[in-house]
């Protein structure tokens, strides 16, 4: 947990840290059942952390009498069942299903063909059996039998259905502490002055944001506020990124919310298998409790009430600009806060159904706000915000 956060998805399920629920509670589900841990001494499952869930099983399962019933091996290996391992998989069994503690004698390596284990004739269930549904399908046809609730839901009003995302998002309640602005350069350009700040709010990671006021700039100037996922660095450092809206005199404001940009990730903490740029940040979220896409509906809210303090900023409409994983956080921002005019997004997910129906994507666990769809889609969203939100692609 501490270094790569849930591991694989295998071992894990949503908000089990919240519920303060750690492997070995899940383990003693069985108990008293005879139940054995075998562990690599260099396998990337984390030893440490079995032999301290082993540790409390040993104590659980002496409470309950049978101490004898819970065992653990740790041999000199990474990941996967050896031979040492197999062995005493096998003792485990003999002794507890055959009541026979005799010695397992290892006979002669049998050599399998993948074509002897198959159980149906094409190598596949669904496509073997007539009638069969895949698991997709099934998470298909559940979205749609939700509709009808999801709209019955939704006509209860938005109060009702505020008090619903913001549990979903895992906020108690839209943020009341005051932020603290604290500048951290100054640069004067050609035709524009860059101010650089951090936003603090107490209980969340500061917002780095760059502020550009054009020369050409009046009272009348909105505000653009652009979340790009690249970062915002990245995205001044190409002048024709912006040079248009120096010339039509709109204010910009760029800022990096929590995992991109100043506060990305290392990358070698996510592995590529797991398809996600920030799995890490993206799991331990929702094991907290507390999904990404919420942290970052904070943040922007925290860049609000930025533009509200602010004196360059005070009365000017603000209109937001987001792309990739940034779209559905700004969707759910523009719901919660009137204070936003506007909202275009490009090369973002338009609907969680894209997910259902298509589950090998990438990115995907930073935008999961679990069990949403039950009660709306980001469309639903869009229909009944107060303001218009429109996709640019």
């Amino acid at each position: 947990m501490e270094l790569q956060g849930p591991s694989d998805g295998c071992q894990h399920i949503p908000y089990e840290g919240r519920e303060q629920l750690e492997v070995p509670d899940f383990a003693l589900m069985m108990a008293p059942r005879p139940l054995l841990i075998l562990s690599g001494k260099y396998d990337f499952v984390d030893l440490w952390g079995a032999q301290q869930g082993f540790a409390e099983l040993q104590q659980c399962y002496k409470v309950l009498g049978v101490p004898e019933k819970v065992d653990m091996l740790t041999v000199e290996t990474g990941h996967g069942l050896g031979t040492e391992k197999r062995q005493k998989l096998v003792s485990w069994f003999k002794r507890w299903l055959k009541d026979d503690q005799s010695p397992v004698k290892k006979s002669a390596q049998d050599r399998f063909r993948l074509s002897d284990m198959l159980c149906t004739t094409k190598g596949q269930v669904n496509v073997s059996m007539p009638g069969a549904l895949s698991i997709m399908q099934e998470n298909v046809n559940q979205l749609d039998e939700w509709a009808s609730k999801r709209e019955a839901f939704l006509s209860k009003g938005k109060k009702t259905v505020q008090a619903k995302m913001l549990d979903l998002l895992g906020l108690k309640g839209l943020p009341d502490h005051k932020i603290r602005i604290e500048a951290t350069g100054h640069d004067s350009m050609r035709e524009y002055e860059q101010y650089k700040f951090q936003l603090i709010r107490e209980g969340e990671m500061p917002v780095p944001c760059i502020l550009i006021m054009p020369s050409r700039a009046n009272a009348d100037s909105p505000v653009e506020l652009r979340l790009q996922e690249e970062g915002k660095g990245t995205y001044l450092s190409e002048y024709a990124n912006f040079a248009a809206a120096l010339t039509e005199g709109k204010i910009l404001l760029l800022a990096d919310l929590r995992g991109f940009g100043e506060t990305t990730d290392p990358a070698f903490y996510t592995d590529a298998k797991y398809w996600n740029r920030e799995y890490r940040n993206a799991m331990v979220s929702m094991h907290i409790g507390r999904p990404i896409m919420g942290q970052r509906v904070v943040d922007i809210l925290t860049l609000l009430d930025f533009c509200s303090e602010h004196e360059f900023l005070k009365g000017h409409p603000v209109k937001v600009f987001a792309n990739g994983i940034y779209g559905p956080v700004a969707i759910h921002a523009a719901y919660l806060d009137e204070r936003i005019n506007s909202v275009e997004i490009k090369h973002s997910v338009k609907t969680w159904k894209e997910y259902i129906e298509r589950p090998m994507q990438w990115d995907m666990y930073s935008n999961v706000l679990y069990g949403a769809l039950k009660y709306y889609d980001l469309p639903d969203l869009i229909r009944l915000s107060n303001c218009p939100i429109c996709f640019a692609d």
